[in-house]
C-alpha cells in the first residue's frame, strides 16, 4: 500500500526560518569569531531538529526516500531564492558604500557578488549535510525487485521510513525480538500482543490488546495503531491461518501460512520428508540433537542460531556453532531439499523455521523435528548473538532476499538457563528483578505480568537468562549471578536448556 505524498515546503521553511532568526540573534550577541562559529553551529543543529520534530508530529514517523529527495529539491529553490535576495541586498549595500567604508579600501562588484554565492552555497550544503545527517536513515534504499512467480512478488514493497512493529506472544521469544526490534534505527516502535512485564518495560516497546486467537480482532489491532510489520510466531494463530489473511489483506506479515505450520505436526512432517527424499529419524534412535533456527524468505534460508540441546536437563554442551563439516552437511542433505520441497509443494514460508536434527553414530544428519515457531531458547540465544539489524533482516525476508544480505552474530558462546514454577506459585511477587544485570547478561521475560509496585508470575516459564562469554564457564558464572537474585517464595527448579 503505497503512502500519500507529502508537501514538505512547510518543514523547510520551518528549518530556514529557524536558522535565520537564529543567525540574527547569532550575530547580536556574539562578541568574537569563535563565539559566532560555535552559535552557528548550534543554530544549525536546533533548526535541524526543529523541522525533524515538526515532521514527526504531524506524520508520526521519519521520512521515506522520496520525501527526502522532495526536501532537497524544495531546499535548492528556496535556497536559491534567498540567494537572489542576498545579492540584491548586498548589491544594495555596496553601492551604499557601507563595505568599503568599513574596510577603508574599494572592493570591485564582482568580488562582492561571487562571495556572496560562495557564502550562500556553503550555508546551504552545511544545512542539508546536517539536515540529513538528523533526519537520513542508517541503511541503505535502494529495492530489488522479486522476480515473477516468487513468494516475495505477492507482498506490497516495503515503504523506507520509520517502522512500527507488532509481535504477538507473551513468551520469552516474543521478549527477545521485542527487545531486539527495538534497537533498531529503523524502528519508531515495537508493539507486543499480549506481551508481559518483561516487555512493557523495554524501551520503544507498549503492550497492546490481550491474548487473543482472533485473527480479526489481530486486523483491527494493525490498522487502528497503524503497524507496518507483524511478527507472527505463536501457534494457535499460526495454524489458525492469520498468515494468508494478512497477506490477503495486503497487511505485512512474517511467518509461514497455515498450510506450511501443519509440518509441525509429526505425521504431516514425516509424509513431507518421504514425499521429497529427505532422511528422517525415527522417535528411539539414538544420537546426538541438534537444534537450528533459520530466517526463510521463501526461497533461501539465513541460520540465525545452532545449538546442541541439554542432555537430561544436567551439563550443557559446550557450543560456538556446529562444526563446519557438520554444517555443511545439514545444510546440503536437510535443508536444501526442504527448500526444494516447500518451493515444489507451493508452501511458501517467509518467517522463522526451528529445526530439530539427529546425528547418527556415523555422522549422518536427519530430520527429527519442523517447527514453524521458535522454541525454548532459540529466539533469546538467537537475538542475543546477532549483530545484524532484526528489522533489516525481516524485511529482506518479505521482499526474497534474507540470503543475500545474511547474519552477523557474536562468535562467543551463549548460555540460557529457564527459571520455572509450580502451580502454586502462580501469582506470587518476583524478586531481585529491580537490579540491571549486566551488560552480557539479558532477562527475558515469558510467565510474568506488571502489577502496582510488582512482577507477579503467571505462568510455569517464568523467565529465561541469557549470558553471553568468552567461555561456556563465563557465562555460567554471570548466568548463575543473576539467577542468584531472582527468586520468589518458593523458586521454581532452574533448569538448563541449551547453550550456543
Amino acid at each position: 500500500m503505497a503512502r500519500q505524498q507529502t508537501s514538505l515546503l512547510k518543514y523547510h521553511l520551518i528549518f530556514v526560518g529557524c536558522y535565520v532568526a537564529g543567525s540574527v540573534v547569532t550575530n547580536l550577541v556574539a562578541s568574537s569569531l569563535k563565539v559566532t562559529g560555535a552559535l552557528g553551529l548550534v543554530v544549525i543543529l536546533l533548526s535541524a531538529f526543529a523541522a525533524m520534530r515538526a515532521f514527526h508530529k504531524d506524520h508520526d514517523r521519519g521520512m521515506d526516500r522520496g520525501e527526502r529527495v522532495r526536501m532537497l529539491r524544495t531546499g535548492v529553490v528556496v535556497l536559491t531564492i534567498l540567494a537572489f535576495l542576498g545579492l540584491l541586498i548586498m548589491k544594495a549595500a555596496f553601492e551604499a558604500q557601507p563595505i568599503n567604508a568599513l574596510f577603508g579600501r574599494k572592493f570591485p562588484s564582482w568580488l562582492v557578488l561571487v562571495g556572496t554565492l560562495a557564502a550562500m552555497a556553503m550555508t546551504a550544503l552545511q544545512l542539508w549535510i546536517v539536515y540529513f545527517l538528523l533526519n537520513g536513515r542508517l541503511f541503505p534504499d535502494g529495492d530489488e525487485a522479486a522476480g515473477p512467480g516468487s513468494a516475495a512478488a505477492a507482498v506490497p514493497a516495503p515503504v523506507r521510513t520509520k517502522l512500527r512493529v507488532l509481535v504477538l506472544g507473551a513468551d520469552a521469544a516474543a521478549h527477545a525480538l521485542a527487545w531486539k526490534f527495538a534497537q533498531s534505527p529503523r524502528v519508531l516502535e515495537v508493539l507486543v500482543s499480549p506481551g508481559n512485564a518483561g516487555t512493557a518495560a523495554e524501551s520503544k516497546c507498549r503492550n497492546v490488546g490481550s491474548a487473543s486467537a482472533d485473527v480479526e480482532a489481530l486486523v483491527a489491532l494493525v490498522r487502528r495503531e497503524s503497524v507496518d510489520l507483524t511478527v507472527a510466531c505463536q501457534p494457535a494463530l499460526l495454524a489458525g491461518g492469520l498468515v494468508d489473511r494478512f497477506r490477503a489483506l495486503e497487511l505485512r506479515v512474517l511467518g509461514p501460512r497455515a498450510a506450511s505450520a501443519s509440518l509441525a505436526d509429526p505425521g504431516v512432517a514425516r509424509g513431507f520428508l518421504a514425499r521429497h527424499g529427505i532422511p528422517a529419524a525415527t522417535e528411539s534412535a539414538p544420537g546426538a540433537r541438534i537444534d537450528a533456527l533459520y530466517l526463510l524468505d521463501g526461497r533461501q534460508a539465513v541460520l540465525l542460531s545452532s545449538r546442541e540441546a541439554a542432555a537430561g536437563g544436567g551439563d550443557l554442551a559446550p557450543a560456538a556453532g556446529l562444526p563446519g563439516a557438520l554444517a555443511n552437511r545439514i545444510e546440503r542433505e536437510l535443508l536444501e531439499p526442504m527448500l526444494r520441497g516447500l518451493a515444489a509443494d507451493s508452501l511458501g514460508w517467509q518467517g522463522f523455521l526451528g529445526l530439530g536434527v539427529q546425528v547418527d553414530a556415523d555422522g549422518a544428519p536427519r530430520v527429527a523435528q519442523i517447527r514453524p515457531w521458535p522454541a525454548g531458547p532459540d529466539l533469546p540465544l538467537a537475538m542475543m548473538r546477532l549483530q545484524s539489524d532484526i528489522a533489516g533482516l525481516a524485511e529482506a525476508a518479505q521482499e526474497g532476499r534474507a540470503a543475500q544480505l545474511g547474519a552477523r552474530t557474536n562468535p562467543n558462546p551463549c548460555l540460557a538457563i529457564a527459571r520455572t514454577a509450580g502451580n502454586d506459585e502462580i501469582g506470587r511477587p518476583v524478586g531481585g528483578l529491580d537490579r540491571r544485570p549486566p551488560l552480557e547478561v539479558k532477562v527475558f521475560h515469558a510467565g510474568t505480568r506488571q502489577q502496582p509496585g510488582r512482577i507477579e508470575i503467571t505462568g510455569a516459564d517464568v523467565l529465561t537468562v541469557c549470558a553471553l562469554g568468552t567461555r561456556e564457564v563465563e557465562c555460567r558464572m554471570s548466568a548463575d549471578e543473576v539467577l542468584g537474585r531472582i527468586a520468589w517464595e518458593t523458586p521454581g527448579e532452574a533448569a538448563p536448556f541449551g547453550v550456543a
